[in-house]
C-alpha cells in the first residue's frame, strides 16, 4: 500500500489531509461505541501520524494529538509524544488533565497508564518528592506485599523509611492513610508532599485490617510470631485469603513450620482433610501437597511415629474408597530404599 513505500513529501502531504479529514468525519468514541470503531479510529490516526512526519510537518503533530485527546480519550498517545519531544511541562500538564478527564469515562482504562506515563515524567525531570508521593498512593489504593516495597525501598534512599513503615502499617491495621488519621497515633510526621495529581481510585471492597498484606510482609520479612499473630485475627475475624495467595494456609504453615511445627501439622491436617472429604479423585489428589509437608515436618521434629499413625488413621477412615487409599499408599512408601537382593 501507500503507507509503505517511498514517497515525495508533496504526495504525503496530501496523505495527511485527505487522513484528517477522514478522521475529523468519523463518529467520536461513546460509551456506547463499539471495539472496531474505536480500532479504526485508532488506525486512521496513527497513518495520519505517519503521514505528517514523512510531509515534514511534525511540528502539526502536537495540535493533532491533543485534538484526538479531546475527542477520543487517547491522553496516552499525546503525552508519549510530549515525552518524546522532551516537552515536560506539557507531558506533566496533559498527563494531570487526562487523568482527570478520562477517569469517569468509557476510557477509565486509561488511567493506570496514564499514573505509570506520570511515574516516568518525574523520574526524567528528577522531580523526587512528586514521584514518591505518587509511589505511595499507588500504595495506598492496591496494597499489596510489592507495592508496600516497592514504597519502603524508595523511602530508604530518602531516609524516611522509619516513618513510612509506620505510617504503612497504620494504613494496613485501620484503612485510614496519613490525609485521614490523628498524627498522634502515629507520632512520626508523612514525610512526602500532597500529590499534585489526582489520587488514584481506591478499591471500594477492601476490608481492614488488611491480614492478607500484613500476613505476606511478616513471611517476608520471617517473623513467624507475626505470621500467626495475623493468621489467628484473620480466622478471628472469618476472613479468608485467596487460594493461591503468599498469605494462603500453606504459605502461613511453611512459614512457621521451624518454630511452631504443631501449628504448621494442625494447619496442613485441616486442608488435607477438606481436601479428601471433597470424596473425588481431585480432591484426593490435592491433599498430596499438604501430606507431604506434614510428613517432612513431623519426621523433621522426631515425630516420626505420630505421622505413620495419622496416614494409618486417614486409611481407616477412608477404607471404603479404593482411591483415596491407593493415593495414600503412595505417601506411605515414597522415600524408602528398595533393597535389591
Amino acid at each position: 500500500g501507500f503507507l509503505g513505500r517511498k514517497h515525495r513529501k508533496s504526495a504525503w502531504s496530501v496523505v495527511a489531509d485527505q487522513l484528517r479529514k477522514r478522521l475529523a468525519s468519523m463518529p467520536t468514541p461513546t460509551s456506547k461505541s463499539d471495539y472496531s470503531q474505536t480500532y479504526q479510529r485508532n488506525g486512521v490516526f496513527k497513518h495520519l501520524s505517519t503521514a505528517l512526519k514523512q510531509a515534514g510537518r511534525s511540528n502539526e503533530l502536537t495540535a493533532h494529538y491533543l485534538s484526538e485527546a479531546k475527542a477520543a480519550g487517547s491522553y496516552d498517545e499525546l503525552v508519549t509524544h510530549l515525552i518524546e519531544q522532551q516537552q515536560w511541562d506539557d507531558a506533566k500538564k496533559y498527563c494531570i488533565t487526562g487523568i482527570k478527564a478520562v477517569r469517569k469515562t468509557p476510557f477509565a482504562g486509561l488511567v493506570r497508564r496514564l499514573y505509570e506515563l506520570l511515574d516516568q515524567i518525574y523520574g526524567a525531570t528528577k522531580n523526587r518528592s512528586q514521584q514518591l508521593a505518587l509511589i505511595a498512593d499507588s500504595f495506598f489504593s492496591r496494597p499489596d506485599l510489592d507495592r508496600y516495597q516497592k514504597l519502603l525501598k524508595a523511602s530508604k534512599a530518602s531516609q524516611v523509611s522509619k516513618a513510612v513503615d509506620a505510617w504503612s502499617r497504620h494504613f494496613l491495621e485501620t484503612g485510614k492513610d496519613p490525609n485521614q488519621s490523628s498524627k498522634r497515633k502515629v507520632k512520626l510526621p508523612w514525610p512526602f508532599d500532597p500529590l499534585e495529581a489526582p489520587k488514584q481510585e481506591r478499591y471500594t471492597f477492601q476490608n481492614f485490617p488488611k491480614f492478607d498484606v500484613l500476613i505476606d510482609i511478616a513471611i517476608f520479612e520471617k517473623k513467624p510470631d507475626e505470621v500467626l499473630r495475623w493468621y489467628d485475627a484473620q480466622v478471628a475475624a472469618g476472613q479468608k485469603s485467596f487460594a493461591y495467595s503468599n498469605s494462603s494456609p500453606q504459605a502461613v504453615a511453611d512459614a512457621v513450620q521451624a518454630v511452631y511445627p504443631e501449628r504448621s501439622i494442625a494447619i496442613w491436617k485441616r486442608l488435607a482433610e477438606g481436601s479428601i472429604n471433597q470424596v473425588n479423585v481431585k480432591g484426593y489428589e490435592s491433599a498430596v501437597p499438604y501430606l507431604k509437608s506434614m510428613k517432612s515436618c513431623m519426621k523433621r521434629h522426631g515425630m516420626g511415629g505420630q505421622w505413620r499413625s495419622y496416614l494409618q488413621q486417614l486409611c481407616d477412615q477412608n477404607r471404603r474408597r479404593p482411591r483415596c487409599i491407593q493415593i495414600l499408599k503412595r505417601l506411605e512408601t515414597a522415600g524408602r530404599r528398595i533393597v535389591r537382593q
